[in-house]
Order: structure tokens, then C-alpha cells, then sequence
């Protein structure tokens, strides 16, 4: 995978850069909460309640460590996981992508802290996200979003993306709805994002 030059600062108190596993603690610690909050009402309530009962903090933090372990130990890994963090660590953003061997890049999890959101940190790791898979050749780029999380949706539609499709996602055994989006050409997604 292509590296990011240097950290990009998404604020003053908020730069963007490829994460490493020093960092699950502080990603998992984001996720859990964060996941939690996005997908409220968006997801069967019995689905949600064995999430939040059961993916702890640490669970997801052992999850992360595995997987940047395995990136990092694996050279042209197809896989990219972007953090946005303050000066101390505390992770505000993760953005992870991975190559389908296509030329497509497909967006694996995008979340923004609820702190953060509206604030163009978003756009900044989407952006960069693209800016990195067109680097390693990707030709299009796609996301698949649960078909109820109205936020998320109007977030890659003003980002450029347009629906290419519903699929039903599986999570834990459980079907659920979710709409694809995707841009054709690379440039839509860079427009206007990078700083």
C-alpha cells in the first residue's frame, strides 16, 4: 500500500496517518462507543444489545492488534487502516480500506467520533483513503452502508457517490439491508477533500 508522505493535519489538534499497532488500544477504546452510537435503531435490537453486551473495549482493541500486526508484517498487504488522533493518542476517526485485486477499492469501515462529525474529518479520511488505492492502481472505489443509517448515506452522497446497488449484509448470523455505493472515476471522491 502506498504510505501517506506525512500526517496530514485534519485540525489543530487532529492529524491523519496510517495507524500502527501501538494503536488498538486507543482504536478499540473509539470503536465500541462509536459503533454503538452510529447503529442504534439501525440494526435489529437484539443484534445491537449482544453487541453491546458482549464486543468490549478490549475485544475489539485484540482485534485491531491482530489485524495491523498482519499488515504491518506483510509487505503489499492489500489492506490500509488511516487514524485520526490528537497530540496524545486518542483516536477521533478510522478509515480502512482494502484492494479486491480488481482495481476496485472497497471501504471497509469509515467512523468518526460523534465529537467529530460535520467537521470534514470524514471527507479528509475518505479522500485520503482514495488518494492511497488510486496510488496503488484502483480505478473505482466502494462503500457498503447499512440501508437505514441515513447519516452515513447522505455523507457518501454529498461525498460524490452514487448507488449502485442494495446486497444484504450479514452480522452475526443475523440479514441485514445495506446499499452500495461507488464512484467510478477516482476524481470524484478527491475533489475538494484533500487539504
Amino acid at each position: 500500500m502506498t504510505s501517506l508522505p506525512r500526517p496530514i493535519g485534519v485540525g489543530d489538534d487532529l492529524a491523519l496517518r496510517h495507524a500502527t499497532p501501538d494503536d488498538a488500544d486507543a482504536m478499540g477504546a473509539f470503536l465500541v462507543p462509536t459503533w454503538l452510537d452510529a447503529h442504534r435503531g439501525q440494526i435489529p435490537a437484539e443484534l445491537w444489545q449482544r453487541r453491546r453486551d458482549e464486543w468490549s473495549c478490549d475485544v475489539s482493541a485484540t482485534a485491531w492488534r491482530r489485524t495491523l500486526d498482519e499488515i504491518d508484517g506483510t509487505p503489499g498487504h492489500p489492506s490500509t487502516v488511516l487514524v485520526a488522533a490528537t497530540p496524545g493518542g486518542a483516536v477521533e476517526s478510522i478509515g480502512m480500506m482494502t484492494l479486491d485485486g480488481s482495481g476496485t477499492a472497497v471501504i471497509d469501515a469509515l467512523y468518526v467520533g460523534a465529537g467529530r462529525r460535520r467537521s470534514g474529518v470524514g471527507r479528509i479520511v475518505l479522500a485520503e483513503l482514495a488518494a492511497i488505492a488510486a496510488g496503488d492502481g484502483a480505478t473505482s472505489i466502494e462503500v457498503e452502508v447499512l440501508a437505514a443509517n441515513t447519516p452515513a448515506r447522505e455523507f457518501y452522497e454529498r461525498a460524490g457517490g452514487l448507488l449502485a446497488g442494495d446486497r444484504l449484509a450479514h452480522d452475526d448470523g443475523v440479514a441485514i439491508a445495506a446499499v452500495i455505493y461507488r464512484w467510478s472515476e477516482m476524481t470524484g471522491v478527491l475533489q475538494g477533500a484533500r487539504p
